[in-house]
C-alpha cells in the first residue's frame, strides 16, 4: 500500500492501528467477493451439466460485443494532516494501467453486461458492482475503504461512486460440484461521459463513455 500526502508525515503519529484496521477489512472483503464471483461463462471442456468458467467478460453495444480486460488497481491511503487528530483515512484503488482514460470505449450510453457466475447463496448485487471512476492527477481511482479513529474501520465503495443496475432474473448452472447463478445487467439510467468499471472482488474491468 502506498501512504499519499500529509497522511504519510504523520503516519507515526497517529499509529499503525488506523492503516492495519483499514488494510485488513478491505483484504477480508476482497477474499470474500474474489470466491463468490467468476466473470463469465463457456461450456467448452466442461462436463454434461456443468458450465466452466473463461474468464471472458462483455459489453454489449447493440449488436457489439466488447472484451473488458482487467487493469491492475493498487491500494493508495490518504487524508489530511488531521489525521493525526482522528479524522478519516481514506483508501483508494487506483488503477494503475492506462492513464486518464481507458482504452476501452463506447458510445452508448445504455450498454449492458455480463456473463458473471456467482454462487446461489449470495446476492448478485454483493460481489458485482458498476461504479463510477475519479480521475485526478492523470489517474482513474474509487474509494476502496475509510476508517477513523472514532468511526472504525469501514469496507466498501461509498453509495455515490456505485450506478444502480438492473440484473436479469439468472440462471442456474453446476461448477465443480457448486450450483451457481449466471446473470447479465444494465445500468438502470442512461450512464453519463465518463469513466467506470465492473468491480467483482479485487478486479478493475475498465471502460469509458464517449
Amino acid at each position: 500500500m502506498q501512504v499519499k500526502g500529509n497522511l504519510g508525515k504523520r503516519c507515526w503519529v497517529m499509529g499503525p492501528a488506523m492503516i492495519a484496521a483499514l488494510l485488513c477489512v478491505m483484504s477480508n472483503g476482497v477474499v470474500l467477493a474474489q470466491d463468490n464471483a467468476v466473470p463469465a461463462t463457456a461450456n467448452a471442456g466442461a462436463a454434461a451439466g456443468e458450465v466452466k468458467p473463461d474468464h471472458s467478460f462483455w459489453l454489449y453495444d447493440g449488436e457489439q460485443k466488447i472484451r473488458l480486460l482487467e487493469t491492475r488497481a493498487t491500494i493508495e491511503a490518504s487524508g489530511s494532516i488531521l489525521a493525526a487528530y482522528g479524522a478519516s483515512v481514506h483508501a483508494y484503488a487506483v488503477l494503475a494501467d492506462g492513464g486518464p482514460s481507458s482504452p476501452t470505449r463506447s458510445t452508448n450510453r445504455m450498454p449492458s453486461f455480463g456473463e458473471v457466475m456467482v454462487p446461489d447463496s449470495r446476492r448478485v448485487g454483493e460481489v458485482v458492482q458498476l461504479v463510477k471512476l475519479e480521475v485526478e492527477k492523470g489517474h482513474r481511482k474509487v474509494q476502496v475503504a475509510k476508517s477513523g479513529a472514532f468511526s472504525g474501520a469501514q469496507n466498501g465503495i461509498p453509495e455515490a461512486a456505485r450506478i444502480p443496475v438492473v440484473f436479469d432474473a439468472g440462471r442456474a448452472v453446476t461448477y465443480a460440484g457448486r450450483t451457481f447463478m449466471i446473470y447479465r445487467f444494465k445500468p438502470a439510467s442512461a450512464l453519463a461521459p465518463g469513466e467506470y468499471a465492473v468491480v467483482m472482488g479485487g478486479h478493475y474491468l475498465d471502460f469509458g463513455i464517449d
